[in-house]
């Protein structure tokens, strides 16, 4: 059934790749892949950033950058999500190749701590494809009107030690956004039965009106939060700049998978 349920999964994700690459006419609206406009960014702004960075050291960019990134931008990203209401330090921040590698990172630790997968339905399709990759099987909950349905989530976990994965800013593909009672509840059930959530922020910065509700990481447990994010849908997708943060222990459980998959 796993074998039936991978192929349905993968001819969906075939699908999507199919329809990406479909001719657009002139002034149509890509709504497929979440990509920015490029007119949203001033224009001459990446090649003045290129020229600033080749201008301060630009031997450094010849090596290596360690695997959990350059300093600099490790900084940045945590000063970046300071601003939404979400307060880490940098030594928490891994710098990934978008939030693509960061989810992969998440699902290769969690297979080694034998942990199951649990994912909303609907949802980006690429987080689960990235937990089928490394061998898990996935199980879905749906949203009611606050947010991600937890006695769904304690259905299909039952005793089992997981992994969740949510999207509770704009959701991935629905837009809604989960309440501040429901991310509590969210947060007591990672305590009460041993998960981790992996918050999805890819979209939290995209807010045009209204007071960002309180980040479902910084309620979380020390110990049992992952947040994951990119500048793909901010700034520029083409930059393959993500991030995973997280507490000390669980960044160091991590950084050996990120040194097999990219050596920084």
């Amino acid at each position: 059934p796993s074998r039936a349920l991978r192929r349905v999964r993968e001819g969906y994700a075939k699908s999507l790749r199919d329809l990406v690459r479909l001719e657009r006419k002139p002034g149509t609206i890509d709504l497929v892949g979440g990509v920015p406009s490029p007119d949203s960014v001033p224009e001459g702004l990446l090649e003045r950033l290129t020229r600033e960075v080749l201008a301060k050291d630009p031997r450094r960019l010849y090596g290596y950058g360690g695997e959990s990134g350059l300093p600099e931008v490790r900084q940045a990203i945590a000063k970046m999500l300071g601003r939404s209401g979400i307060r880490v330090d940098a030594e928490q921040v891994l710098v990934t190749n978008g939030s693509q590698q960061a989810a992969s990172l998440v699902a290769a630790w969690a297979r080694d701590e034998e942990r199951a997968f649990v994912g909303e339905t609907p949802t980006f399709i690429g987080v689960p494809q990235a937990f089928l990759l490394f061998g898990h099987s996935v199980a879905t909950a749906p949203w009611d009107d606050e947010g991600i349905d937890l006695d769904a989530v304690r259905a299909v976990v039952g005793a089992s030690k997981s992994v969740l994965h949510t999207c509770p800013d704009f959701q991935n593909p629905t837009g809604r956004t989960m309440s501040l009672a429901r991310r509590r509840a969210v947060a007591a059930w990672a305590t009460e039965a041993d998960g981790v959530v992996m918050e999805d922020a890819i979209a939290r910065d995209l807010r045009f009106e209204g007071e960002p509700i309180e980040s479902l990481f910084g309620l979380l447990p020390p110990g049992r939060r992952v947040l994951v994010g990119s500048v793909s849908k901010s700034f520029m997708t083409g930059l393959r700049v993500g991030y995973l943060v997280a507490d000390a222990p669980l960044i160091e459980a991590l950084r050996p998978f990120k040194r097999a998959m990219d050596l920084g």
